[in-house]
């Protein structure tokens, strides 16, 4: 059975000027997991990000099936010149022993619009 908890971490809204000038980027991070390390790796995201100034928009996190991982997924906000702060982030996540694989990718402006909206 999955379970599946949506929490937002800010009321961050990407401005129509962020995304047409670039200044900010939305990205999204999955981070699979053992399941009794979630949380743990969950405060290391928003510690991190806190500390770099990047913007946690939005979490969900879902027990896989048949399994005894959890898929962490985060959107993070982050303006052109902290990009070197999230790939550190993306870095410090891949070593840690709890987690299985972890994926980042760049959303698009319309899928930006979409999510924010």
């Amino acid at each position: 059975m999955s379970r599946v908890e949506w929490m937002t971490f800010s009321p961050a809204r990407i401005s129509a000027a962020e995304i047409n000038n670039g200044t900010s980027q939305l990205y999204k991070l999955t981070v699979h997991c053992n399941d009794n390390e979630s949380h743990r790796i969950e405060r290391q995201i928003r510690s991190e990000s806190q500390q770099n100034k990047l913007v946690l928009v939005r979490a969900n996190t879902r027990q896989l099936e048949h399994s005894n991982l959890v898929c962490v997924t985060v959107f993070i906000k982050c303006a052109a010149e902290l990009r070197a702060a999230l790939v550190k982030l993306v870095q410090h996540l891949g070593f840690e022993p709890v987690v299985r694989s972890i994926r980042w990718e760049k959303i698009e402006r319309l899928q930006q619009m979409m999510l924010t909206n």
